[in-house]
């Protein structure tokens, strides 16, 4: 494993914390310190410097985010060429997002309706090197 860092909502200030492997937040003003919210240009900025800075074994990216569309995100993320696995959230089981998610270079795809030992069984499979779809969306 590269670096591990963990995201969780901020109510307070409406974005994202961002925390390294030693706990410690990290200040997203100082990767990129002019994206104003609801700026589509400058959190993609945001997203890819996170991922030149820490290059994080894996990514999960929902593709559901206002503003912001998740297959941009993946794309982005692919051509960083840094070996970073990427696997889709949605609320939506989608046959043409699923496959669309896949073909610009997501590893797998999740619903935001799986148990939480669902979730880690995909991100340890993804992460695994294996490509991973839940059974709902193959049966």
């Amino acid at each position: 494993m590269k670096n591990k860092i963990t995201c969780r909502p901020c109510k307070e200030q409406n974005n994202w914390e961002i925390e390294d492997q030693t706990g410690k937040v990290l200040d997203t003003n100082t990767i990129y310190p002019t994206a104003p919210q609801n700026d589509v240009e400058g959190s993609k900025k945001v997203l890819i410097n996170l991922i030149k800075k820490y290059q994080p074994d894996l990514v999960l990216m929902d593709m559901n985010m206002p503003e912001r569309d998740g297959l941009q995100g993946i794309m982005e993320i692919a051509k960083l060429d840094l070996g970073t696995k990427v696997l889709a959230l949605s609320g939506y089981d989608d046959a043409d997002l699923i496959y669309r998610a896949m073909k610009v270079g997501a590893c797998g795809y999740v619903l935001k309706t799986m148990v939480s030992a669902q979730l880690i069984h995909a991100l340890d499979e993804v992460a695994s090197g294996k490509v991973y779809l839940p059974p709902v969306l193959t049966s």
